[in-house]
């Protein structure tokens, strides 16, 4: 995967390996910063020898790598395992052939930011200021309950807008809801409100 999207191309000591080893170790250590996660890993070096991680990346290449092209191969390595050992764990639900099985949602939630780096929603202050936003959009299917599309945007931006992002056949209007009937998984959802029982009912399965 790495070399499909290139994602090694201008790394020269923390190739994408590396970097995937690093945020699992930040993920099982509970690092919530790059200091931590680097003097973590600098404390279990003899312990890591075995993942293959020869160099402990500093905090400030650590940094650059969040902004390194490993998106598409990160992106890639999820879906193929998940796909490859979902229903394996005690907790996964089962799959689904009926109508649930074949529903994508789509929903966003607004994060707010101290500063207005992203322009947000809603009225300014006393102050006249007010502060910023993000909206992270999410399409998940609604028998895994598993994120498969996430954008972030500003703040501000709807999710009418993010639709034409996600690969869609064609949109149809059902009360208060969007059902996107698509191939061939199925159709997408995106709530405007309470979706009810006489709504659910009449969409064309």
């Amino acid at each position: 995967m790495a070399k499909e999207h290139q994602a090694d191309r201008y790394c020269k000591t923390l190739f994408t390996y590396d970097h995937l080893v690093t945020m699992l170790s930040a993920i099982y250590m509970g690092c919530t910063g790059l200091r931590e996660l680097v003097t973590g890993l600098q404390a279990c070096q003899q312990r890591l020898r075995h993942l293959g991680l020869k160099q402990e990346p500093t905090p400030q290449y650590a940094r650059r790598c969040q902004q390194a092209p490993h998106r598409g191969a990160f992106r890639d390595l999820f879906h193929g395992l998940y796909r490859r050992y979902y229903g394996d764990s005690p907790d996964s639900r089962r799959r689904k052939d009926g109508p649930l099985g074949r529903l994508h949602v789509l929903d966003s939630t607004t994060i707010t930011l101290f500063r207005d780096v992203l322009q947000g929603t809603g009225a300014f202050g006393l102050n006249g200021r007010k502060k910023g936003g993000a909206k992270a959009h999410v399409v998940m299917r609604v028998d895994q309950q598993v994120p498969c599309f996430i954008d972030l945007t500003e703040g501000k931006r709807n999710d009418k807008h993010i639709m034409a992002r996600v690969p869609l056949v064609g949109v149809r209007w059902w009360s208060s809801t969007w059902v996107i009937p698509t191939t061939p998984s199925g159709p997408h959802g995106t709530s405007r409100g309470s979706f009810g029982l006489r709504a659910y009912r009449r969409v064309p399965w």
